[in-house]
């Protein structure tokens, strides 16, 4: 069979030409029946052809359908793979940044800074103390720890921190500043005293200057004494003096000074005293003296002459003591007192006879000697 547009020889059985591709086409001679089984032959390729086609589609479409399945599951694992490493970074970074800030001094005392302005003065200590052991040589974080406790009224743990601020620098004016203050709330004068020498600059030994008093100065010093003796105290810096001659604390007990104290009786006395500061009410420390005394009645007053005389003429008779008492005498023989005749300048012996009684009191112990007596005898 030849092709009806080129004139090439085609096959039979063959549909399209293979030389030009067109559809074979009966040419004349063939007859009916050939030409049907060509039509069915030509339908059957097209059956063929188009059941192929649609077989394509539906692999396509499939192929398509698992490709864009496989497309959407590869994104999400990507982003849960993504996720993981982030929260993993997050996990570490936060390990070290927890790590770097337990051992970052800065910020210890930024966060005790923050808690402090809450009022959050629990977690404010936890960060202060780990600053310190951070830099156990710290001032800074001693002092804040110090004012929290200063507030809590935990005055102990303060002056602990606050004593070891001064230790670490002699001139730390904050420290010395707060330290005073609790020792002069607790009546601790002897403390800031001490505290007082260790100070080098002129500048911090002004903060002293309305809680300092000199302690007085009391003499005689302690001993045992065989008289009465007067006490004398005195104020370096004309503070008042208070005292007790008890033992007892002169700042809570103490009698105003005012002069000499007089010890007239034998016996032990413990004096001590203080002197005040009015416009602070601050206390110097306390001075002690003890004493012991044992007082004796005076000797017997000397006569001159001492021995019983007769006199022809006027005479006088002078009597003698310690300056500390007064004679008291008689001339009719009876004990003299104080009623009695005070000596004063030599007597005159009176006419006729006569016995001289004469005693010394002492005027500071009340103590009297015993009597003197002596006959005199007057006649012209």
């Amino acid at each position: 069979m030849k092709c009806a547009n080129c004139n090439a020889e085609i096959k039979d059985g063959s549909i399209y030409c293979p030389v030009c591709g067109k559809e074979a086409q009966m040419i004349s001679g063939y007859s009916s029946l050939e030409d049907d089984f060509l039509h069915s032959l030509l339908r059957e390729d097209a059956d063929k052809a188009n059941e192929n086609e649609n077989n394509h589609k539906v692999l396509t479409a499939e192929n398509s359908q698992k490709g864009h399945k496989k497309s959407q599951s590869m994104p999400i694992f990507i982003t849960v793979l993504i996720l993981f490493f982030c929260i993993l970074i997050g996990i570490v970074m936060k390990i070290f940044l927890d790590y770097k800030n337990h051992n970052s001094y800065e910020y210890q005392m930024a966060m005790a800074e923050s808690e402090l302005i809450d009022h959050n003065f629990e977690s404010a200590i936890d960060y202060l103390s780990r600053a310190l052991v951070l830099i156990p040589t710290d001032i800074e974080s001693r002092i804040k720890l110090a004012d929290i406790y200063i507030m809590r009224e935990e005055y102990e743990n303060a002056i602990v921190l606050l004593t070891e601020a001064v230790k670490l620098n002699h001139n730390e004016k904050a420290a010395y500043e707060r330290l005073i203050n609790i020792y002069a709330k607790q009546g601790q004068y002897g403390q800031i005293k001490s505290l007082y020498e260790l100070v080098e600059e002129e500048d911090i030994k002004k903060l002293f200057d309305v809680y300092l008093v000199d302690e007085p100065v009391i003499y005689p010093a302690s001993d045992k004494y065989n008289t009465h003796i007067a006490v004398t105290i005195v104020s370096i810096g004309d503070e008042p003096i208070y005292y007790t001659t008890d033992g007892s604390d002169p700042s809570k007990k103490g009698i105003l000074y005012t002069g000499e104290i007089e010890l007239t009786r034998s016996g032990f006395y413990t004096i001590k005293a203080v002197c005040k500061n009015i416009k602070n009410n601050v206390y110097s420390d306390v001075v002690t003296c003890d004493y012991q005394i044992e007082i004796y009645p005076p000797d017997v007053p000397k006569a001159e002459p001492d021995v019983d005389t007769v006199f022809s003429e006027p005479a006088y008779i002078t009597l003698t003591t310690n300056s500390e008492c007064k004679i008291y005498y008689t001339w009719d023989g009876s004990v003299p007192t104080k009623e009695s005749f005070v000596y004063a300048e030599p007597i005159e012996v009176p006419e006729g006879e006569h016995i001289l009684s004469a005693i010394a009191i002492d005027e500071k112990t009340g103590l009297s000697s015993s009597v003197l007596r002596i006959q005199y005898s007057y006649s012209e």
